[in-house]
């Protein structure tokens, strides 16, 4: 008996042991393939999905199409070796985390069209091992802007990767246009770091012609405040204590012409009053 309870509660480990590593992340997805194969994994629209199920390392593809999908990140498809193509079409895809296909190297195809990504981040490919990576995106509503034509060049340049045509949804200028045609659209607007620079340039400016004036009005208060103190200094008459006695300057005037006159008009001295003078001033 005790034989046949050890043998039964084998079977019941083995049983939970198959159903936890079971092929297939939810019983609605449908898995082709075997625990020990690569697997083919397809699961449908699920509107309480939001982020991506717990794979087999073995999976090879996947098709999330139209289930219901929000975010992807760089823990999405971390220790997925195996996988080569993913149909993450008609989903909720929003914003791709940075470095969210990393670690693949064997990944040869990405499908995320008709999604609503209206931005993306180059980082979002940073650490892709895959020697070459096809990335549909069409059908998403992206925002052209200097920064999204930033973004496009450098993806574009990316020498393993190959990104499909961006076509513009917005804003109304640009609908309906492929982002690589829009060539002008960074002379069009300013980046946030040019506003910022633009905006500090003019504080300054502003500040500067404000304390030139504030510095004029202080200099000319200053000025007519010691011409009036002047004035008023000039025009206060002095006292020490003592009257105040006003000449006539006229009468002094008067007294010194007729004092001038009275001199030039005397008479030189004779030869004889002369050597009187001297003989009266010379000692004997």
């Amino acid at each position: 008996m005790l034989r046949s309870l050890s043998v039964a509660l084998l079977l019941v480990g083995v049983r939970l042991s198959s159903q936890a590593a079971t092929p297939c992340p939810a019983a609605a997805c449908t898995c082709d393939g075997g625990q020990t194969n690569l697997l083919t994994v397809y699961c449908p629209p699920d509107p309480s999905r939001r982020r991506l199920p717990l794979l087999l390392p073995t999976t090879q593809q996947l098709n999330f199409s139209g289930s219901g999908l929000q975010y992807l990140d760089e823990e999405s498809f971390r220790g997925y070796q195996y996988i080569q193509l993913m149909d993450l079409s008609r989903n909720q895809i929003e914003s791709l985390g940075a470095g969210s296909f990393a670690g693949l190297p064997r990944l040869t195809l990405v499908d995320l069209q008709d999604n609503i990504m209206e931005f993306i981040y180059p980082a979002v490919f940073t650490g892709m091992k895959s020697p070459f990576v096809r990335v549909r995106i069409s059908g998403n509503p992206w925002h052209c802007n200097c920064a999204l034509k930033k973004v496009w060049n450098e993806i574009r340049a990316t020498s393993n990767l190959e990104v499909e045509e961006m076509v513009c949804a917005s804003p109304k200028e640009h609908r309906g246009r492929a982002l690589s045609t829009v060539n002008d659209i960074c002379d069009e607007e300013l980046s946030g770091h040019d506003i910022a620079i633009i905006v500090i340039m003019f504080v300054t400016l502003i500040s500067a012609v404000v304390l030139h004036f504030l510095d004029m009005i202080v200099d000319l208060v200053k000025s007519r405040l010691l011409k009036s103190r002047d004035e008023d200094y000039e025009q206060k008459p002095r006292s020490n204590g003592s009257p105040t006695v006003e000449v006539d300057t006229s009468e002094i005037h008067n007294t010194r012409n007729s004092l001038g006159q009275h001199a030039y008009s005397r008479p030189a001295p004779t030869n004889s009053e002369t050597r009187s003078m001297i003989t009266k001033e010379t000692p004997i």
